[in-house]
């Protein structure tokens, strides 16, 4: 798999990061925006995120899913 990933094109790679699923937990929500942390990168910062990009009624401490440019709440 390694070898694989390094013969990709840097194009590649990105459209490859875009597929990947991540798992965030909604941190806060400020107005029209909700800022998401990374399940799996904590030390990261919080990333912020329009509301209308999220589904309906998510609250804070919610757990969503980010896959396919399209996020799902877990």
């Amino acid at each position: 798999m390694d070898e694989l990933l390094q013969k990709l094109s840097e194009k590649e790679k990105k459209v490859m990061d875009l597929l990947k699923r991540v798992e965030y937990i909604v941190e806060r929500i400020d107005g029209d925006y909700a800022y998401l942390k990374n399940v799996n990168e904590p030390e990261e910062e919080a990333k912020c995120v329009a509301r209308a990009l999220l589904p309906e009624n998510v609250g804070e401490n919610d757990r969503l899913a980010y896959e396919m440019m399209e996020y799902t709440r877990l």
